[in-house]
């Protein structure tokens, strides 16, 4: 934000280059009118984000026939994807979550194959979205496995020592594994 430009930042991608302001019809140095100042405040969040207050998904430019941030150009099944480079599971959640988005959920064998083999990783290794938290294991969009497709070598473990999973990119068998490992990911965005 620039003093003297009437000029409030809507949403903007720097990496893109792309801005969006909204303007002011409000003279300099005249108030304006309270109604649209309480309005402009359930329109526009703390950072100034269009949209409801505390709306992650204004922070990232979207494909606006699918809702997908532009970046995620890798496509199967009605779903849209972006690789993240190796890193910890934490931080793989944070780079797709910046985007409103979370970390692939397996939905089906052939996914589990596709996702695979859209990565490059220098163990043969990769994180899928899926955690021990609170006894359950759950996909980072918040569903629980429940009695889908799990490609674990058995039944889920109960009492993991590590409440990450990572998937071995040659058989596709997923593992608990520790958490601050290095390993990539793909970002899932449902649509197209």
């Amino acid at each position: 934000m620039y003093p003297g430009l009437p000029c409030r930042l809507g949403w903007c991608a720097l990496a893109l280059a792309v801005c969006h302001c909204s303007f002011s019809a409000t003279p300099a140095g005249v108030a304006p009118d309270r109604d649209a100042a309480v309005q402009d405040a359930a329109t526009h969040d703390a950072a100034g984000h269009d949209g409801p207050a505390g709306d992650d998904a204004t922070a990232a430019v979207t494909d606006a026939a699918s809702g997908c941030p532009a970046s995620y150009t890798l496509k199967f099944h009605g779903h849209s994807y972006r690789p993240v480079l190796e890193g910890a599971y934490p931080s793989v959640v944070a780079s797709c979550h910046a985007d409103g988005q979370y970390v692939v959920a397996i939905n089906d064998s052939n996914e589990n194959t596709w996702a695979l083999g859209q990565l490059v990783s220098s163990n043969n290794f990769v994180w899928i979205g899926l955690h021990f938290t609170a006894g359950t294991w759950t996909w980072d969009d918040g569903t629980p496995l429940g009695a889908g497709f799990e490609s674990f070598g058995g039944p889920p473990p109960t009492s993991p020592a590590d409440p990450c999973v990572d998937a071995h990119q040659t058989d596709g068998a997923w593992a608990s594994f520790p958490c601050d490992a290095p390993h990539p990911t793909l970002c899932e965005c449902n649509g197209p």
